[in-house]
């Protein structure tokens, strides 16, 4: 039963409010990869409310075998199978390709260590043709955007020194061949970030 398999409650509650944006924003997509689709809740959601593209999402081994469980229970026929993806110090290791026509990722980069992060987004900045969509908590000028987002920082510090909210000045110098064209202010303090391959 899907109930006995892992869940996401957080992905659960924003999945409307972010589709709402995300019909809008891949209205003319036919294909956008996930980065970190955990245990799938926006997966199926997503791909189930956006018939017209396929969903490919990607993630590590420890998730992966979760999403495939859960879309073998439903109906969806837009949804691919979880493929790996994995960042290492010496880099990527995934079966992401080497084009990509779209990327939506969101409540990663704060788990990952910053250097993943860089190695991550130096990636996509390469090989990204369209559009980046990033989505989570974020630092500006420095601060946090909230007293429970600074509380968050410090327990993800606890839990890894290297983790923590990602300032959002260095993710926009890590994609320097995209431009910002809108930074959407998300219930519980998140932000959508949405970039577009420059010109």
């Amino acid at each position: 039963m899907s109930e006995e398999l892992p869940f996401s409650p957080a992905a659960f509650r924003n999945r409307e409010v972010i589709l709402a944006q995300l019909k809008e924003i891949f209205k003319d997509a036919k294909k956008v990869i996930e980065l970190g689709h955990g245990t799938g809740e926006h997966a199926l959601y997503f791909s189930e409310n956006m018939p017209w593209l396929t969903w490919h999402p990607f993630d590590t081994k420890d998730y992966n075998w979760i999403l495939e469980e859960k879309r073998k229970q439903s109906s969806i026929t837009n949804l691919e199978l979880p493929k790996s993806f994995e960042v290492l110090d010496s880099g990527i290791n995934s079966e992401l390709p080497e084009k990509i026509e779209n990327i939506y990722c969101a409540n990663v980069f704060h788990i990952m260590h910053f250097n993943h992060v860089e190695i991550t987004l130096k990636e996509l900045n390469n090989r990204v043709k369209n559009k980046i969509i990033l989505y989570g908590p974020y630092k500006f000028d420095g601060k946090f955007t909230s007293e429970s987002n600074e509380q968050f920082h410090m327990s993800l510090q606890e839990r890894d020194p290297l983790m923590g909210i990602r300032d959002f000045e260095k993710v926009i110098a890590l994609l320097d061949q995209f431009e910002l064209i809108d930074n959407k202010a998300m219930p519980a303090n998140n932000n959508l970030l949405i970039f577009k391959r420059r010109m």
